[in-house]
């Protein structure tokens, strides 16, 4: 081999052991995290100015935020929401401050033709994240509880669980089955309500008749007790429901069937039963989603776990919302929204169980509790990421008993909130992996 050869052979060496040393780190390097999906969060701040019965109230800071996240995965969906805050009082004494923690958890399993949805949603309240928030009020009724906590309270703690699992299965384009079940308590740590435990089981049948029509039959199962006490009951549930689409944005649902409850406690204790009957439970609504706005119209009625302050209840409910979104510039749009309704929790404890000095359970009363709400709130974009609010909300609740026990701190009067904050929201972010 020449002299040129062997230069040559050493200049391409020499030349390629840079480029080695820069491929090396990359082979060698750490692993990314394999995330994809859709990151979003929000922060919140507002004063309010609150009312209640007797003349108590003065004014509080909300500070609030939430976070979620979601994947992409269309075989695996998965998502997570964290909200919560704190509330403090500035003046007066008013009712309601302290922190607050939402916590959910969703994961979805999905074939060719079946799914399977599994769902975990904790909470922690000691203030009242309901209302004064800046959230959207329109079709969420920020001003009552949580469905299960259909008895609004006052300076309580509430913990509340509910799981759940559900399975579909899609026979053909027009028919579907379902099952599902879950899990559900509630807790007052201070004493002031009543403890809930409550099992569900549900399955049912879908079929779409045509393009606007479809009906659905269900069945549904849910065991309620009262730990500490003796009293549980059972409801079983077979309802038809009907699904109408009138129009391109009207669209309604009605379900009716009868609802059997049946009392499985031990005895006919102070702490109140149940007793056995036979009612009816409906739940329908009707939705109009046009360019002016959207518009909501809900009933229900039928028998529930009792809110927290009933061994058992019956409840009636109307609500209704609007929202209507003026401009159409981003970053400058105005919201108002709207909503109002009213609710009746019946005591299902017969009167004969707390007659004669027996009722002395907290909530071991036959009567109704009622409860008119309303607020209005209005929403201005400032930029893309901010804006500003304010609102005012109004609850009264009553109740009216044949005997005279203790009833915690359910609300028994008139409570009214203005407020006033502002909100950072910014543009979700999509990761990439």
């Amino acid at each position: 081999m020449n002299r040129m050869n062997k230069a040559l052979i050493v200049l391409c060496i020499g030349a390629a052991l840079p480029l080695a040393a820069q491929v090396a780190p990359e082979a060698t390097g750490p692993p990314t995290i394999p995330i994809t999906g859709n990151l979003s969060y929000a922060a919140r701040y507002s004063q309010t100015d609150q009312s209640y019965p007797g003349g108590i109230g003065g004014q509080v800071a909300i500070l609030s935020g939430d976070f979620s996240y979601s994947t992409n995965n269309e075989r695996k969906p998965f998502s997570v929401t964290f909200g919560g805050g704190d509330s403090w009082v500035i003046t007066g004494a008013p009712y309601n401050s302290g922190p607050y923690e939402n916590l959910t958890l969703s994961q979805g399993l999905a074939g060719q033709h079946w799914s399977i949805q599994l769902s975990d949603n904790i909470s922690y309240r000691q203030g009242a994240p309901e209302a004064g928030t800046g959230d959207t009020i329109s079709g969420t009724i920020s001003t009552t509880p949580p469905a299960e906590q259909t008895i609004l309270t006052l300076n309580d703690s509430v913990v509340n669980n509910m799981v759940n699992a559900s399975y579909s299965y899609k026979l053909s384009g027009f028919s579907t089955v379902n099952a599902g079940g879950g899990y559900s308590l509630i807790r007052y740590p201070n004493g002031n309500g009543i403890d809930i435990d409550s099992v569900m089981a549900d399955m049912g049948w879908t079929q779409r008749l045509n393009a606007r029509n479809t009906v659905v039959g269900q069945y549904a199962y849910s065991h309620y007790t009262y730990p500490g006490t003796t009293s549980s009951f059972d409801l079983n549930t077979p309802t038809i429901q009907w699904q109408r689409k009138w129009t391109r944005t009207i669209n309604s649902n009605i379900s009716v069937g009868p609802q059997w409850l049946t009392s499985s406690g031990t005895s006919q204790s102070a702490s109140g039963q149940a007793q056995s009957s036979t009612g009816i439970s409906i739940d329908s609504s009707i939705a109009d989603d046009t360019r002016f706005g959207g518009m909501t119209l809900v009933y229900s009625h039928g028998a529930n776990g009792g809110g927290g302050y009933l061994y058992g209840g019956k409840m009636d409910s109307v609500v209704g919302s609007f929202n209507h979104e003026f401009g159409r510039r981003i970053g400058s749009q105005l919201t108002l929204e709207f909503t109002g309704g009213y609710r009746r929790t019946s005591s299902l404890i017969s009167p004969a169980s707390t007659s004669g000095g027996t009722g002395t359970g907290i909530g071991a009363f036959a009567g109704n509790i009622t409860s008119e709400y309303g607020a209005v709130q209005a929403t201005r974009s400032l930029g893309r990421n901010f804006s500003v609010n304010a609102s005012f909300t109004a609850t009264e609740q009553s109740y009216l008993t044949q005997s005279a026990p203790a009833t915690g701190n359910a609300l028994n009067g008139l409570w009214r909130v203005i407020a006033f904050g502002f909100g950072y929201t910014p543009q979700p972010i999509h990761l990439r992996h």
